[in-house]
């Protein structure tokens, strides 16, 4: 398609200006030596100079801080990326027990939610492919959890009972596959930026825990 001179005419902020010259190239309606002129002397011009200056100043810091960050993440090891992909999986797993008895002693649990554990059965320094299974994870009095060392006896009797014998063997099958399963730093940030952002919506009331999805922790057998 053949592109047609226009006249240097002025328009939206350098409305008024220009030479009137034909030109292939144009700039706010400007020929390229009556753009500059505009830009560098003119009241508008300078103004549309010193907001451009201020966009470029503002991305390349934006630029800098995502670099930062993409930095950051990289240097992290994995097992701060493990620690830091646990908290929002395992508040979301609090608030899910919410209103239930503790997995093991059958004592109501806390009202608040940060008052109670999000215990694993199969424990995460051992069974490191279980870590954000939900089945192996559930509300656990501080007690049960830290002082009598995850009270693994009633663990599994209640457990049984909780999520039904199939999901039970299933659960006990899958921990003994991923025993020593080895998280990638792609998988970690991808599963602590799903539970982030679920756990922000259950807690501004856009989704109900229920809809929550944990599936994205469950590793297939």
């Amino acid at each position: 398609m053949e592109v047609k001179k226009k006249k240097c005419k002025g328009t939206s902020k350098a409305k008024g200006y220009g030479c009137g010259e034909l030109c292939y190239t144009h700039k706010y309606g400007l020929c390229k030596n009556c753009f500059k002129n505009w830009l560098f002397n003119t009241p508008e011009g300078n103004e549309t100079l010193k907001k451009s200056a201020i966009t470029g100043k503002n991305k390349v810091k934006a630029d800098r801080k995502k670099a930062h960050v993409k930095l950051k993440n990289e240097s992290k090891s994995i097992a701060k990326l493990i620690q830091e992909t646990r908290m929002p999986f395992q508040k979301l797993i609090r608030i899910r027990d919410h209103g239930k008895k503790c997995i093991c002693c059958d004592k109501n649990l806390p009202f608040n939610i940060g008052d109670y554990d999000g215990g694993h059965y199969k424990t995460a320094e051992m069974y490191s492919g279980t870590i954000f299974h939900p089945d192996n994870c559930h509300g656990q009095t501080v007690y049960c959890n830290k002082y009598n060392h995850g009270n693994g006896a009633n663990y599994s009797d209640k457990l049984r009972k909780r999520i039904g014998i199939y999901e039970f063997s299933r659960l006990l099958i899958n921990a003994k596959e991923f025993k020593d399963y080895k998280w990638s730093r792609e998988e970690l940030n991808r599963m602590k930026k799903h539970y982030n952002k679920e756990l922000r919506e259950v807690e501004k009331g856009l989704k109900n825990i229920k809809d929550v999805d944990f599936t994205i922790g469950i590793l297939n057998t």
